[in-house]
């Protein structure tokens, strides 16, 4: 399916393409396209992702006006303007000039011939204004005022998962604009805070921590908000802080980035950045870097900032061991198959039907407690417990190569059965390649584990309980568990057997 979303940098140069054709004239001077023809863009994205201030940034860089405003501040009367009564003998009313337009009438008049008119929180409006703004859509024109020749008009909204009172238009409205779906994009995020000059800190959090950087969900119970606005905003007060010498806790960063696990882990990387060690310095060593110079720059350090450091370092195994922890789960995945499939086979039960029931098995969104219908016999849940609310890429693999096959028309395949040991000896190949990926990946991983332990078994000399700690929380990390349990790191397993003797670290 065509993916019609767009990031901000891909918005941006097409708006700034399409507002310069809006702007072209032809020999007479006459706009190319006449005003009541200019489709408004109405953008649409999560908050805080950078509608307005792409806008401004188009304004800046065509030299044309820029004016913002959003439509949940306004009322019936800002937006139609005032009734005056006039005239002497034949009374009439007549309604003032808009307050935005009004706006614009100034620009206008002070030279600004040309400009982009934003209105915020379109879907959000009263719906006392939903008529006029139709009109307006439709005409660029509220009562008897006109939006000003050369002034294009943009629409922005969040969706309606992150505003409740966000509106579906009907087809009347969507009919008179050119939606874009607008996308977080790491790499325009980190062009903006160069532009920006954005904090260091915060630009190097986000190179090693993108899928930090942008977070908008709402649930039931709990709702996280981290958005480059926050993050430009965090960026003043960082450096204010800075310059008066105050201390920034993580109750102030929890301020502008409302996540308690982003807030935490970026305040754990500011905290360690310039006194100890960064995350960069952190990968250098999980690399197998020399250990000494780090080593000895936490020689003084207290407790806390060895604890934080201690912690630095699950956070960065753990985001390494999370690609090679998906390829150990695949091959997971294939050997718990592999051994119902070789249960099922014993009790002559055929995997009739097979590709069928994995289709149907794949449907389900939550696969933890579904009942197993892969086989027919129905009494072995093991590969929906180990699937848990995952859908593993491999029973989609083999789903497709079945479906391949049975397209085909093949013997075995003709009335969409196949055989047992036809079946098993597809897993059985699927495993080998899935094993040769588990192997290569932990392997690597394996190393950085290790190189991990061995820092901060030695910045952990003269601080009791500060490696035991550390291996407790590495042994509780998801990711790195799994890589764990697949290879049998030396250097883990001689720490739990000090911990299990009880020697100090």
């Amino acid at each position: 399916m065509m993916d019609y979303s767009y990031t901000i940098e891909e918005a941006k140069e097409e708006i700034k393409e399409s507002v310069k054709v809006y702007f072209s004239k032809d020999a007479r001077g006459n706009y190319r396209i006449p005003q009541e023809r200019q489709n408004p863009f109405y953008l649409v994205g999560a908050p805080g992702i950078g509608k307005t201030q792409m806008v401004r940034e188009i304004a800046e860089e065509i030299g044309c006006g820029f004016y913002a405003t959003s439509l949940t501040h306004h009322t019936r009367n800002s937006i139609l303007g005032l009734p005056v009564i006039r005239g002497d003998e034949v009374k009439y009313t007549e309604y003032t000039m808009p307050e935005m337009l009004a706006v614009i009438e100034e620009k206008y008049k002070s030279g600004q011939k040309e400009g982009l008119l934003l209105l915020d929180e379109f879907a959000s409006m009263p719906e006392s204004l939903v008529a006029p703004m139709l009109a307006f859509l439709q005409n660029k024109t509220i009562g008897n005022h006109t939006l000003p020749k050369g002034w294009v008009l943009i629409l922005s909204s969040n969706p309606p998962e992150y505003n409740r009172t966000a509106r579906k238009f009907d087809a009347a409205i969507m009919d008179r604009v050119r939606v874009m779906e607008l996308e977080y994009s790491r790499n325009d995020f980190l062009f903006y805070a160069e532009q920006k000059n954005l904090h260091p800190s915060i630009q190097e959090f986000v190179k090693t921590h993108g899928d930090m950087a942008y977070v908008c969900s709402q649930g039931n119970n709990e709702q996280e908000i981290v958005t480059a606005r926050g993050w430009e905003n965090l960026s003043d007060c960082l450096y204010g802080y800075e310059a008066k010498k105050y201390p920034v806790s993580y109750r102030l960063i929890h301020q502008f980035l409302k996540s308690d696990a982003i807030a935490s882990q970026f305040f754990q990387y500011y905290s360690l950045r310039g006194s100890c060690l960064t995350t960069r310095d952190i990968f250098q060593i999980l690399d197998g870097a020399a250990t000494k110079e780090y080593v000895d720059c936490l020689s003084e350090a207290s407790f806390d900032e060895k604890w934080r450091t201690a912690s630095l370092v699950k956070t960065c195994l753990s985001e390494r061991c999370r690609k090679d922890a998906d390829a150990i789960f695949q091959l997971d995945i294939l050997v718990t198959l592999s051994e119902v499939m070789e249960s099922v086979a014993k009790k002559d039960s055929g995997f009739t039907n097979f590709h069928q029931c994995l289709s149907d098995y794949l449907g389900y969104d939550k696969l933890m407690g579904q009942k197993n219908i892969l086989f027919d016999c129905m009494e072995d849940d093991r590969l929906a417990t180990v699937i848990k609310d995952q859908v593993p890429t491999v029973l989609e693999e083999i789903h497709a190569q079945l479906k391949e096959l049975a397209s085909h028309g093949q013997n075995i395949f003709g009335n969409r059965y196949c055989s047992n040991e036809e079946m098993m000896d597809l897993v059985r190949l699927e495993m080998k390649d899935y094993q040769k990926q588990a192997e290569e990946a932990a392997g690597y991983t394996d190393e950085m584990i290790s190189c991990g332990i061995c820092f901060v078994k030695e910045i952990s000399q003269k601080e009791c309980g500060l490696f035991n700690g550390f291996i407790n929380m590495i042994g509780k990390d998801h990711d790195i568990l799994r890589v764990l349990s697949f290879r049998q790191n030396a250097e883990y397993v001689k720490a739990l057997k000090q911990m299990g003797s009880g020697e100090a670290a």
